[in-house]
């Protein structure tokens, strides 16, 4: 509902509908408001300021869809074929698509309503009132717009769905942690495969704490959110003795499955966006470094903020501590990768990209406490250091000594 353009616009169009029903019953009131005679016109004069605004929102709306295909297109161009996801879900645009579809509507239903008893100054009041709103909110669309569409804009929304991802922190919010990993003597020796493809997009894991509880089971989940999941393939698997149809059909309706991936339970989905923009900014017919700039400083916090939930217990167990579900660990180490080797090694000739990546190497060792993660970073400062090799002295020399900053607070600790 969220990325589409046509669930608010339907909203605002039932709300046109049910005025204009409301209005033609108020002559069956038993008497009208008074404060309706300062704006009473005759039906000839009603009927033209409704066309009028009827055919002026028509033109507006179009106007404004046709910005945003625009819009969609720049974007898509610029920041990378996945990124219009972020526009499609902007409440401003799908408000003002709708202000406008829902006055026109309502002008072109009041045409036909226009009776000889029928509170004329009632609907020509509305429509004033409403194309004033369209008007308000038409501007402030140019002037969300004019910001929508700047990187660094971009690269905040996109972040933005990333901290909701790890807000929701699935797993750990199902069941309670396990306080022992999986018992030796537990086999999974059934599987649940996936009766179609596509990217898992959500993973119902309330349903299968219960499905679990209900069949006294332990599921394991063999996929993560974001993984591409294939006709047949391998989504769960379970102990125990082999698994009747219903409990197979009621596992395989725990996996939402779609053509694109989200970024709702899927913290990979916003890195992997803003790698791409970072990568395209890189790229020889866009060569600005310093939007890859300001996705290695979001990213290198947004790590740092998911670090703060470390580590994490993907054993979920019931209130009595017996194991549950096990779920698939998506670690610090993978997604550390995720986010700098490609930046890494298509910007490993800019000088600004290889001294922002140790200076947000080195931040995130100031911030984090794992020391399994800070090995890590440490070793990926250290690949960017060698980076130094494509630039002038005076350049390698200033990569040098932030690496080498790294590398005596690491002896520090």
């Amino acid at each position: 509902m969220r990325t589409s353009y046509w669930f608010v616009p339907t909203g605002f169009g039932s709300i046109a509908i049910g005025l204009v029903i409301l209005f033609t019953l108020w002559d069956e009131l038993p008497q009208k408001s008074s404060f309706l005679a300062p704006f009473q016109v005759n039906r000839d004069l009603a009927h033209l300021i409704l066309t009028t605004i009827a055919a002026a929102t028509v033109t507006v709306m179009g106007t404004a869809f046709s910005v945003v295909v625009v819009v969609l297109s720049l974007s898509s161009q610029q920041f990378g074929p996945r990124l219009p996801r972020t526009f499609l879900k902007d409440t401003v645009t799908q408000v003002t698509l709708g202000a406008f579809f829902g006055t026109s509507l309502f002008c072109l239903l009041s045409l036909r309503s226009l009776g000889k008893d029928s509170p004329v100054e009632l609907f020509v009041l509305s429509a004033l009132l409403m194309i004033l709103l369209c008007l308000i909110t038409l501007i402030y669309f140019i002037h969300h717009i004019a910001h929508l569409i700047q990187a660094p804009t971009v690269v905040a929304r996109v972040t933005e769905d990333a901290d909701e991802a790890i807000q929701t922190d699935f797993p750990m919010t199902v069941g309670n942690p396990s306080k022992e990993a999986v018992q030796p003597e537990l086999h999974f020796n059934w599987e649940v495969r996936s009766p179609k493809e596509g990217y898992c997009q959500i993973i119902d894991g309330a349903g299968l704490f219960e499905i679990a509880k209900e069949y006294n089971r332990v599921i394991k989940v063999a996929v993560l959110p974001g993984d591409f999941v294939a006709f047949n393939q391998i989504i769960f698997r379970l102990n125990g003795v082999a698994p009747e149809k219903a409990l197979v059909k009621k596992l395989a309706s725990m996996l939402e499955l779609g053509v694109l991936r989200t970024p709702v339970q899927d913290i990979g989905c916003a890195i992997d966006e803003l790698v791409e923009i970072a990568v395209r900014a890189l790229s020889p017919g866009v060569n600005d470094p310093f939007t890859a700039c300001n996705c290695v400083d979001r990213l290198a916090a947004l790590l740092v903020r998911y670090s703060e939930g470390s580590p994490r217990n993907h054993h979920r167990a019931d209130e009595s501590g017996k194991l549950r579900v096990v779920f698939t660990e998506l670690n610090f180490e993978m997604l550390w990768d995720r986010s700098f080797t490609s930046i890494r090694h298509y910007g490993k000739e800019s000088f600004e990209v290889n001294l922002r990546l140790l200076r947000a190497h080195r931040y995130a060792f100031k911030e984090i406490k794992e020391v399994k993660h800070l090995e890590h970073i440490l070793q990926h400062s250290e690949l960017v250091e060698m980076n130094q090799a494509y630039f002038p002295k005076y350049d390698g020399d200033k990569i040098q000594a932030q690496a080498k900053l790294i590398r005596q607070e690491a002896k520090i600790l």
